[in-house]
């Protein structure tokens, strides 16, 4: 069973005024897929902290996007085929977006997956 959208159904356009990307310049969340750097930076520094993050992915998927950054993800991956997790870290719990092509990724982030070694080391 998937979590209730924070801020309403996708189709509803009132998330779009939490997202943070809503004050970026267009091109840069639509940047060539050659420049991989530019595409990591955005989705870390735009999306990263974005409140809205599984709205957007929603209506991304929806809308049938096939080209640029949308809820961290870039859009030449298969969207189709991407989860939403929840970091199972202890005092994390956010959200974040897996591809299979992450393999066994459980953690928002590598600190994260630390975090939870250490946890699990001192239950050891």
């Amino acid at each position: 069973m998937t979590e209730p959208l924070l801020f309403g159904p996708a189709t509803s356009a009132a998330w779009m005024d939490f997202a943070h990307c809503r004050d970026v310049d267009p091109a840069r969340m639509q940047p060539d897929a050659a420049l991989r750097t530019s595409v990591e930076d955005t989705k870390a520094e735009v999306c990263g902290p974005c409140p809205v993050r599984r709205e957007c992915f929603q209506h991304a998927k929806d809308q049938g996007e096939a080209y640029g950054i949308h809820a961290g993800v870039w859009f030449g991956e298969d969207p189709v085929w991407l989860q939403v997790l929840t970091c199972p870290a202890p005092a994390c719990g956010k959200e974040f977006i897996r591809s299979p092509k992450a393999g066994g990724q459980r953690y928002c982030s590598q600190k994260c997956r630390r975090a939870a070694d250490r946890a699990r080391s001192k239950a050891a």
